[in-house]
């Protein structure tokens, strides 16, 4: 019997034991379990609400070369989320910029120079600048290449010309003579020659002195020159000389003067009565030019003949000195068809065609204009108020807009600051006789100007064979 209860009480003890353990272990579950941090978001959003996120504002700022961060906070609680801002880079100063390789057709360019920003010195790409591709032509080819790495597209291919020995495709003009040359598109050529540009050479005018050996001409004695026989106060007087020279395969014209040339011949001499000091010139200096090829326009092409007008003032003349605004009669034209032929075409008079010269009422505009004079046959001649408004010839206010050559500046043109200068034309004012049409400097046809004033431009037109 005493065996059976110390049997039981050892089972009893085993079990109380047990039992203590497992109260441990649950207590301490328990502990654990209270200290244990809360889930962020029963910490953060008691509420466990959806954010309300506020406005991006900068948290790191972003430099040249690193990144910035943009944070935002929930309204709700103190969540957050971040952005990536990316690097500013640099920003050179274009003061301190520098080509360091120079971009090409194919391959970009690197700019250096000092960052406005932070300082140091930093390098960015130039584009590359691609091909500028254009006609590449001779007289029998045409094909595109780039004019600046000169890189070719496709293969040369033979000109497809029209009947007006135009090509289709690229514009060249078949060249057909030697006495003149037809531009790309055909719609100018060059053909005889004049002074144009000035000499602003040192060395070259130092050369063309020595030609005539440093002399100057007087009334007295010529020296070699040739003089204009301009006038003051309505008489002939010398006063203004020239002198041609052939220098180095090329011919050069010297202007000397020793008074200054009205811009009317009834004027006296002096800078208030001349435009040759508003052009840049004044007296007792040597002035050179050199004779130049005539660009002519095409106005119109048939039949083996074109009818052309230069395409700048090349003189400055008046219409007439003392007779009435009658082209038959007047000196200009007579002018053109000596002294300006012979000068402009030597050895080329044969090219040009004697024409019959419109002189109608209907060329001046006014129908019933009783000033006009019979019709002339010439070689050279002035603009009739009918062509330079003619359409067909391409005529508006625009294209009547003309430059003046240096040479026609020396002479005493009158032009504006543009350098639009006046030109003649032949048609008579209908109002009085001693007025001429002429176009102003906007490109206007006028009655303004008086047959005697030799500020006018001098714009040559004339028939020529092609």
């Amino acid at each position: 019997m005493k065996k059976e209860q110390k049997g039981f009480s050892q089972k009893k003890k085993i079990i109380i034991a047990v039992s203590a353990v497992v109260v441990a272990v649950a207590v301490l579950v328990l502990i654990l379990v209270l200290c244990l941090p809360k889930r962020p978001e029963e910490q953060k959003n008691p509420t466990n609400t959806e954010h309300v996120w506020g406005e991006w504002e900068t948290f790191k700022q972003a430099t040249c070369t690193e990144r910035g961060e943009l944070r935002r906070t929930c309204t709700q609680c103190e969540e957050y989320e971040t952005m990536p801002q990316k690097e500013l880079g640099h920003m050179l100063d274009p003061k301190t910029e520098q080509v360091k390789q120079p971009a090409t057709c194919l391959v970009a360019g690197i700019m250096q120079g000092r960052c406005s920003r932070c300082g140091q010195i930093a390098e960015r790409l130039i584009d590359a600048l691609g091909h500028n591709m254009e006609w590449s032509i001779d007289g029998e080819t045409h094909v595109k290449k780039c004019s600046r790495c000169n890189q070719q597209e496709g293969t040369p291919e033979k000109h497809v010309f029209n009947e007006a020995g135009q090509c289709s495709e690229c514009g060249y003009t078949k060249q057909t003579n030697k006495y003149y040359v037809l531009s790309k598109d055909g719609s100018t050529l060059t053909f005889g020659s004049y002074p144009q540009s000035e000499v602003t050479d040192n060395a070259l005018i130092s050369n063309l002195n020595a030609e005539i050996q440093n002399k100057l001409p007087s009334s007295d004695d010529l020296n070699g020159w040739t003089d204009y026989g301009y006038y003051i106060q309505g008489k002939v007087k010398s006063y203004m000389w020239f002198i041609d020279v052939e220098y180095k395969s090329d011919k050069y014209r010297g202007v000397y003067f020793t008074e200054y040339r009205p811009q009317h011949v009834g004027y006296g001499t002096g800078i208030s009565n001349s435009k040759q000091d508003d052009n840049g010139y004044t007296v007792e200096k040597v002035y050179w030019f050199k004779f130049e090829p005539i660009t002519w326009r095409i106005l119109k092409q048939e039949d083996g003949k074109a009818f052309v007008v230069a395409n700048i003032i090349l003189d400055s003349r008046e219409f007439d000195a003392f007779g009435s605004n009658n082209y038959a009669t007047s000196e200009i034209r007579q002018w053109l068809n000596d002294v300006f032929l012979k000068t402009a075409f030597v050895d080329l008079e044969e090219y040009i065609i004697v024409t019959k010269v419109d002189n109608s009422a209907d060329s001046t505009g006014v129908p019933d204009n009783g000033n006009v004079c019979e019709d002339t046959e010439d070689k050279v001649f002035l603009l009739s108020y009918e062509e330079v408004s003619n359409e067909d010839f391409g005529f508006d206010f625009g294209t009547r807009k003309l430059q003046s050559t240096d040479y026609a500046k020396v002479q005493g043109v009158n032009k504006i600051s543009s350098g639009n200068g006046y030109w003649l034309l032949r048609s008579p004012s209908s109002d009085t006789t001693y007025d001429v049409r002429a176009v102003h400097t906007s490109g206007a046809v006028v009655d303004e100007r008086r047959m005697s004033e030799t500020s006018c431009g001098i714009v040559p037109a004339l028939y020529m064979v092609l």
